[in-house]
């Protein structure tokens, strides 16, 4: 199956596990993924990039520093998915303007 979406996020400081970096559980955007699969505290340095499909289980871990950890969230769906997109952006708890864009 093509994929007409993706995701990267964009890291503007350092970040780990004290100062709320990313998990992810690997293979949870399968349709038959591993149940047991573990979450993944990713690590790493300004200007690193994560490409990822928006359908792998993802969030932010705490923040216990409070060090920044800026980082832009980039996305893109074939314009055909902008509706089904929009219905869904309460179940995913949007916080970030999705207004804008580009076709």
């Amino acid at each position: 199956m093509t994929r007409q979406y993706v995701a990267a996020i964009a890291w503007l400081d350092p970040y780990d596990a004290e100062n709320g970096a990313t998990q992810i559980i690997p293979g949870t955007h399968r349709e038959n993924h591993d149940d047991s699969a573990m979450a993944e505290v990713l690590a790493g340095d300004v200007g690193d990039i994560l490409l990822f499909d928006p359908d792998v289980l993802h969030g932010a871990t705490t923040n216990r520093t409070g060090a920044r950890r800026r980082s832009l969230l980039l996305s893109y769906a074939a314009v055909t998915l902008r509706a089904q997109h929009k219905q869904t952006e309460a179940l995913r708890n949007i916080r970030t303007d999705t207004s804008e864009i580009f076709v």
